[in-house]
């Protein structure tokens, strides 16, 4: 789960300011309508297309992503399109015929929804619905391509969603004040269909094509449908219980139905930040181990979500509790919205507060009964939910009025959450209740202190900040920050193991914290040079940086350790080069003196061998610990294992104050001394750098680096590439005939047997292509009795690696890259970077670099079939490849870009 962190803290960055825009909206139409029976008369004929709807389009994008992601995977990209199109068909006949139905009965519709209206507000409720009934065809269109750019992991398009309807919802709200009041009602179906228009852009861009199904009923859609009844019986009573509230709520006086819906958006605004981008993640994940049959990860993540949303929401529920009227009154209280409107949503804001932590607790323990593929549990628990909150209605409405109606969903809430953590933790022998139990003491008594201090600082802070919109929305933001401080210092006093995770999980995951690290470097920095005023104390004015590498070829080590070189300013860093006699970074950096004014300093280990060997290790110790004890550095940075163990171990016994080792894959066998002495290097490094997301992963898992101090920095490299047309020239290769150029990185050419017969198949397809296969020289033999038994040998030419590489890849129309090794090859950057789309199997890292479908493919070797449609599609589609291509080359420049990598090194290397 924490392996997602940086996606969900930017879709929860997105979710907070889609939130704040849907409160602009919100504000905009208190202000300029109140709580008045328009805003009832809207708010219902709104209410209805999502309850004829909303709960059967949330089915169905809940069903919708692992079905078109099982025959995604099991079948082809094409089969799941047309499964989608037949998806699409099905679902506007459907919504084609409810709106009609809608609009033909829209007067019984508005009578059963809101029993209390009569007279003028009955009809212009009438009026609204018949305008925005057949936005539930829209509504449904959304849904369905909305589950599929998450399948296709576009989440951060789908978080932008709400944007496009509440801006022309904003505008409509305006202009409706100046001229006609239906105008709101017709921007609200305009703004539905913006939501379209924008994801239609994306899934287009993305890959979906649309194709006639003639036969729509086929067995995907009725395994579809099997799927759907039971969640869709499950949301519907959720929905159920919106819209009891509000049935109930237009028996009472003028303006409760607007009370309990500006309560229920402000208790959603905070509930949706948390839970949504959490429990999206944490749906994929717990999907993913139940097809594994991985209980044990499956239980500990669940474990983990439930932890982390308990410590999460009970202060959030509480806060809200603590401050829900000065929330309302610093948001809405303009215009027509009045005192008497405040106080009543502040009552049910309070009241719904209670059973926010409830609500989050379900959510996840729906998701994972989804996961399990068991569909009932909550669909039962879900009608269970909804008699008792009829039940309370009908005994809370006399006392409490409209509050009542809110307490008696919270409630209901709290007991469904109760009765589906049992349903859990039956099946869930190895589940830790009594740690659940522990956590919302802690938390509940945190914040109970949170609450005390909330009341006192808005007590004491209130007369200073004084009156108006923003004094009292910085005497808000002022309190909840110092009631956060208060809890945050609770849980950690308290001993809440969640809260330390937490905090050592942003520490190393968020950029505000390294925002927080770089400000608090600044300050020790400054802290050091008054000390150099006062005491006489030398500041450096330079860094003096030892670069150590042992390769002795120009490996993704070596380049990383020349772009250092060539790239650190000179003013602020002493550089120092320790690298093997005769390698070619050694080579380089003695060019690099002799062209550039700065100069590097270069030490020689001769005695630096391959193999393991005590003798040549220990004069290799010797020679660093003494490069280093003369050379007095700051910083040392190794990128070999061997060179990096003894490295480290130098620089520590002589306390250099910053030591780093940055992995270049790992070659480790788990039942060597190897994993020792990596184990122990990341004990005694201050950084351990990854160079990629996979490392990182299979490190921690290993327990071979800690997370407390691992990190990762991807490759960069040049922006610039050079080109020239001189490969087709050579081998007179038409203009006509697509070529496509392979890196095969393969300890034994046997194990590529399986790719030669996707280009066998090809060539049987009469596809017209030229293969450029680049091998070591150890393979060229192997390749070529291959590509002779297949018959390929005028489809393909044979060239031995050693060439210059980037020079070649210029000249490819499709680039493609096979290996056995897991490592981050720096050629499949340069090919993204030259607007090449890449065709790679997914060993390693190689996911993190291709995007399936979007700047290449991923072949997979039990999948041939697939694998010749879409590079059969790259050959015959020249625009595919270009767009494949320009996004290839924009993901390089924000990923791989050697400034890039250079700024997070040099973050990495203050002192």
């Amino acid at each position: 789960m924490l392996n997602e962190s940086k996606r969900i803290l930017i879709i929860m960055l997105i979710a907070i300011s889609a939130k704040v825009l849907g409160f602009v909206r919100e504000i905009a139409m208190a202000s300029v309508f109140g709580a008045t029976s328009y805003t009832d008369a809207y708010l219902i004929a709104t209410t209805i297309p999502l309850v004829v709807f909303a709960s059967m389009g949330e089915s169905l994008s809940t069903t919708f992503i692992p079905m078109y992601s099982y025959i995604t995977e099991k079948r082809s990209k094409d089969e799941a399109l047309n499964f989608m199109n037949n998806v699409l068909h099905l679902l506007m006949l459907v919504t084609t015929s409810l709106s009609i139905l809608g609009v033909l009965f829209s007067k019984s519709l508005v009578s059963i929804f809101a029993m209390g209206f009569k007279g003028e507000t009955l009809e212009l409720a009438v009026s609204f619905t018949n305008i925005l009934l057949p936005g539930i065809i829209l509504i449904g269109i959304n849904y369905v391509f909305t589950g599929f750019l998450q399948a296709n992991k576009n989440f951060y398009v789908t978080a932008f969603i709400a944007f496009p309807k509440n801006i022309v919802i904003i505008l409509s709200t305006v202009l409706s004040y100046f001229w006609n009041k239906s105008i709101l009602a017709y921007g609200t179906l305009l703004g539905i269909a913006s939501q379209l228009v924008y994801q239609l852009y994306f899934a287009l861009k993305g890959g979906y094509t649309y194709k006639f199904q003639r036969k729509l009923i086929d067995s995907d859609i009725k395994n579809l449908g099997y799927l759907i009844i039971p969640v869709f019986l499950g949301m519907t009573v959720q929905q159920l219980n919106v819209l009891i509230d509000k049935t109930l709520a237009s028996t009472l006086s003028e303006g409760s139905i607007a009370a309990l819906n500006f309560a229920d958006k402000l208790n959603s605004f905070v509930f949706g930040i948390f839970t949504a981008p959490l429990v999206m993640v944490v749906y994929t994940i717990i999907s993913q181990l139940a097809a594994k049959e991985d209980w044990k990860a499956f239980y500990d993540t669940i474990q983990k979500s439930i932890s982390f949303m308990l410590l999460l929401l009970i202060p959030v529920s509480i806060g809200a509790m603590c401050l829900s009227t000065p929330v309302v009154k610093a948001l809405f209280q303009r215009g027509y919205f009045d005192e008497r409107a405040t106080h009543n949503t502040a009552i049910a804001l309070f009241y719904y507060s209670i059973g926010m932590t409830a609500s989050g607790f379900r959510i996840i323990l729906s998701k994972a009964f989804y996961s399990l593929q068991d569909t009932k549990t909550p669909m039962f628990n879900g009608i269970i939910a909804i008699i008792v909150n009829i039940f309370l209605n009908f005994i809370l409405i006399k006392p409490l009025g409209h509050g009542g109606l809110a307490l008696a969903t919270s409630i209901s809430s709290i007991i469904g959450a109760i009765l589906l953590f049992n349903n859990l933790k039956s099946r869930m022998k190895c589940f830790e209740e009594r740690k659940v139990l522990v956590l919302i003491i802690k938390a509940g008594i945190s914040s109970l202190f949170m609450a005390i201090g909330l009341k006192i600082s808005y007590i004491l802070f209130s007369q200073a900040f004084g009156s108006g919109f923003l004094n009292e929305i910085m005497l808000l933001f002022t309190c909840i920050l110092l009631g956060g401080l208060i809890y945050l210092f609770s849980i950690v006093l308290i001993r809440v193991e969640e809260a330390r995770v937490l905090i050592t999980y942003l520490k190393n995951k968020t950029g505000a914290m390294y925002f927080l690290n770089n400000k608090l470097d600044t300050l020790k920095r400054y802290i050091w040079r008054i000390k150099a005023l006062h005491k006489n104390i030398a500041y450096p004015k330079q860094l003096k940086l030892l670069l150590g590498v042992s390769s002795p070829t120009e490996d993704e080590a070596s380049k990383v350790v020349y772009h250092l070189i060539s790239s650190l300013p000179a003013e602020k860093y002493d550089i120092t080069l320790i690298a093997a006699g005769g390698s070619a970074i050694a080579d380089k950096a003695k060019k690099y003196n002799q062209n550039s004014s700065s100069k590097v300093n270069i030490v020689v280990i001769p005695s630096f061998e391959r193999g393991i060997s005590a003798l040549s290790n220990l004069k290799t110790f010797f020679i660093i610990l003494k490069t280093i004890y003369v050379g007095k550095f700051h910083i040392v940075h190794f990128h070999s294992f061997r060179l990096g163990v003894l490295g480290c171990i130098a620089a520590w016994l002589l306390k250099v104050p910053k030591i780093l080792f940055t992995v270049h894959g790992w070659y480790i066998n788990e039942s060597s001394a190897y994993t020792f002495f990596q184990r122990l290097l990341a004990r005694i490094a201050t950084n351990i750098i990854c160079v990629s997301k996979f490392d990182l992963n299979k490190g921690i898992n290993k327990k071979w680096i800690n997370i407390k101090n691992a990190s990762i920095i991807y490759y960069g490299i040049e922006k610039s590439v050079f080109r020239t047309p001189a490969l087709r020239r050579e081998l007179k290769i038409s203009k006509k005939i697509p070529i496509i150029g392979m890196l095969a990185e393969l300890d034994d050419f046997d194990s590529m047997a399986y790719i030669m017969d996707i280009f066998n198949e090809l060539k049987q397809r009469e596809s017209r292509f030229k293969l450029i296969i680049m091998v070591s020289r150890s393979q060229v033999y192997k390749c070529e009795m291959r590509i002779n038994e297949l018959g390929l040998s005028s489809y393909v030419n044979i060239i031995c690696h050693c060439r210059d590489k980037p020079i070649m890849i210029n000249d490819f129309d499709i680039f493609s890259y096979f290996s056995n090794k897991e490592k981050v090859p720096i050629e499949v950057i340069e090919a993204m970077f030259a607007q090449k789309p890449i065709i790679a199997n997914g060993i390693g890292a190689l996911s993190e670099l291709v995007e399936e479908g979007r700047n290449g493919y991923i072949i997979k070797e039990q999948d041939v079939n697939t694998a010749v449609k879409n590079i059969e599609k790259l050959l015959k589609s020249n625009h595919l490849r270009k767009v494949m291509g320009n996004n290839g080359k924009s993901m390089a420049f924000r990923k791989f870009s050697k400034e890039k990598m250079i700024s997070e090194y040099e973050l990495l290397m203050k002192i």
